[in-house]
């Protein structure tokens, strides 16, 4: 089943990638790709390991809601980034109308 649920997250990552220069601008996105890309190698290197911390405590039951906690976390802060960049947009144009 787990591998099921990782196929259905794996096009997030390239997705994200795609957006970027469209989000922050083609002068930052090579930039803020490395970033990006940086983040993704330490979560990939860290969230295993976490989570064979966390089913020390208890069992490896919790595996599915580990998967939850992790896309509902992924959920909320791209939400907040897209709320951020729109507010950002309309200071634009409230600036560049003024």
């Amino acid at each position: 089943m787990a591998h099921f649920t990782g196929l259905g997250l794996a096009p997030i990552y390239p997705c994200m990638l795609h957006e970027t220069p469209i989000r922050f601008g083609k002068t930052n996105a090579s930039t803020l790709m490395g970033y990006q890309m940086a983040v993704a190698y330490t979560g990939s290197t860290l969230m295993p390991p976490f989570l064979g911390f966390l089913a020390g405590f208890s069992t490896i039951g919790i595996f599915p809601l580990y998967l939850v906690v992790s896309a509902a976390a992924l959920l909320l802060f791209s939400e907040w980034l897209n709320v951020v960049l729109r507010k950002r947009k309309e200071l634009r144009q409230i600036r560049a109308i003024s």
